[in-house]
């Protein structure tokens, strides 16, 4: 998949902010601490983004995009692959620790149930009318969150464990 400039630049921010929350608490990163990492001008930063907290934002939006694309991409649309795909992310990319090291998981979280509803909606014919309906998601969702947020605290939490507590919740009928 062929990046856009502004997705290049905006990467070019994100890794250089990680690289700072490496050595630095998130509070005492500045943006221009940020341009000179990422070696990109203030100006090119405030191009893109409003504040430091947007750079993580908009690389949250970023890989909800490439999880809908490889869902999408996928012959098995299935729940239980959808969700793995979102833990395959979330593996893959330490967001979610960056996220919780900005204070900002929590806040980001509605930008992944918006995105996750509008699958549950798309895919599996969920009615998102029905109270019910969005409870068994949301239910779910706190389950599958509870587990990543605990794989990010921790980070040698194995796979299997994860697996094993996922294809549980996974596996619960909307009754």
């Amino acid at each position: 998949m062929k990046k856009t400039r502004k997705r290049i630049t905006e990467d070019r921010f994100y890794n250089a902010l990680t690289a700072l929350m490496e050595r630095k608490s998130y509070e005492d990163i500045t943006i221009s601490a940020i341009s000179d990492e990422a070696g990109i001008s203030r100006m090119t930063f405030y191009r893109n983004f409003k504040s430091k907290d947007d750079i993580l934002v908009s690389h949250l939006n970023s890989v909800i995009e490439d999880i809908k694309k490889n869902f999408m991409a996928g012959s098995d649309l299935s729940e239980k692959n959808f969700w793995y795909e979102m833990i395959r992310a979330s593996r893959s990319d330490p967001l979610n620790e960056h996220l919780m090291a900005a204070g900002l998981f929590e806040k980001t979280i509605t930008s992944q149930l918006d995105f996750i509803l509008s699958v549950y909606r798309d895919y599996f014919g969920l009615d998102l009318t029905d109270q019910d309906s969005v409870v068994f998601v949301y239910r779910k969702l706190g389950a599958v969150f509870g587990c990543l947020f605990y794989a990010a605290l921790h980070k040698g939490f194995s796979m299997e464990i994860l697996t094993k507590h996922l294809d549980t919740v996974i596996g619960e009928k909307n009754n």
